[in-house]
């Protein structure tokens, strides 16, 4: 059983929750909807949104704000103090969470959940010519591989764009005139 189910208090239990999902967005690789999968409130949250039950949205909000607000200071001191070793954390998190996007893989493996949805648990992971096989269809390799080439190149734009443009070098010639 998580242990943020321990806590005794439904509403200090869907705060924790809150604080707890906002921080996995902040991260690559990590879902915060896994989380809430794994503590077991995914379905209490779904369920919330979807009845527009306001006191458990808002308990949930209040508890993304504080989490948002303790771990974007977090991540801020562990960069500030630990930049190398935080940096290879979230690499790690990134090149963990791969073959979740693999696109050619199948299904073999799930459990229902309560109220009936199938959650995935195993896959099988294929190349793109055994996809195609099994599905009947394109693999789509030529459409897969465009969308990287375009998720790198706007990666790489945007990389160029924030280290050239007017503001970041003032920012760092002041920084370079206090030492």
């Amino acid at each position: 059983m998580p242990t943020v189910l321990l806590l005794g208090n439904e509403n200090l239990v869907v705060m924790v929750a809150g604080a707890i999902a906002i921080s996995a967005m902040l991260l690559p690789g990590v879902s915060g909807s896994f989380l809430l999968l794994t503590m077991g409130l995914y379905g209490t949250i779904m369920q919330a949104i979807r009845g527009f039950d306001l006191a458990v949205i808002g308990l949930f909000g209040v508890g993304c704000l504080i989490g948002l607000a303790l771990f974007s200071r977090l991540l801020a001191w562990l960069f500030k103090r630990q930049h190398d070793a935080t940096m290879q954390l979230l690499l790690g998190f990134i090149i963990g969470s791969l073959p979740i996007l693999w696109p050619w893989r199948e299904l073999v493996g799930y459990q229902l959940g309560p109220d009936g949805q199938m959650i995935p648990l195993a896959f099988r992971y294929l190349m793109p010519s055994e996809y195609a096989v099994l599905i009947g269809d394109s693999s789509q390799l030529g459409t897969v591989i465009l969308l990287m080439l375009v998720g790198a190149l706007l990666v790489v734009g945007l990389n160029y764009q924030a280290h050239n443009s007017p503001s970041s070098l003032s920012s760092d010639q002041s920084g370079a005139n206090k030492e």
